[in-house]
């Protein structure tokens, strides 16, 4: 479940108590901002956040996180564990990354309508995957991933 952050609990119902415990902590530390049904992060918190795993990575930058794109990022910079391109205005992805690393791709919110058929060819590692709210998707990509 999630990059294995609550694989140490036997149940579902335990995993989804200590998640609420943690974001009520977080809303209480005021590092989460109550949205009514949701909860957002603040901008600088997340900037922050996100300077920090990126500078102090142990192997380097571990984060490739692009909101405001409208293409999508150069396949070279795809070397990173996690990778988040949420709410921005990619259309297509056309060029197949390489990512032998990457644990987890949020394309959440996007634009996409169209991803190549082997595009997660090269993610071997890809647990994670958020395409939710890409109401333009009518197909998912038919590569060699999905016949394994």
């Amino acid at each position: 479940m999630c990059e294995d952050i609550l694989d140490e609990y036997g149940h579902v119902e335990e995993a989804k108590n200590e998640s609420y415990h943690i974001i009520g902590t977080l809303l209480t530390s005021c590092l989460l901002e109550d949205e009514g049904d949701s909860v957002k992060m603040h901008d600088v918190i997340r900037d922050m956040a996100l300077w920090l795993a990126c500078d102090l990575g142990k192997e380097g930058e571990n984060i490739l996180v692009d909101t405001g794109a409208y293409h999508a990022p150069n396949v070279a910079k795809w070397n990173a564990k996690r990778v988040s391109l949420m709410g921005s205005g990619i259309k297509s992805l056309d060029e197949t990354p390489t990512s032998p690393n990457l644990l987890t791709l949020f394309l959440r919110g996007s634009f996409l309508k169209r991803i190549v058929d082997d595009f997660f060819d090269f993610m071997p590692t890809l647990r994670v995957l958020d395409l939710s709210e890409n109401v333009l998707i009518t197909q998912l990509p038919t590569g060699h991933y999905y016949k394994k």
